[in-house]
């Protein structure tokens, strides 16, 4: 949903706080990951 939803508004400026929200959406896909694996 997120990324469709950017991929959308790529055209747009994007805002800072969308911006922020998603590199920390990011961040935790990216721990949930390294748990996995661990």
């Amino acid at each position: 949903m997120i990324d469709s939803s950017i991929s959308c508004h790529s055209k747009e400026p994007v805002p800072r706080q969308t911006k922020v929200s998603h590199l920390m959406h990011f961040n935790l896909e990216l721990r949930v990951k390294v748990q996995d694996q661990t």
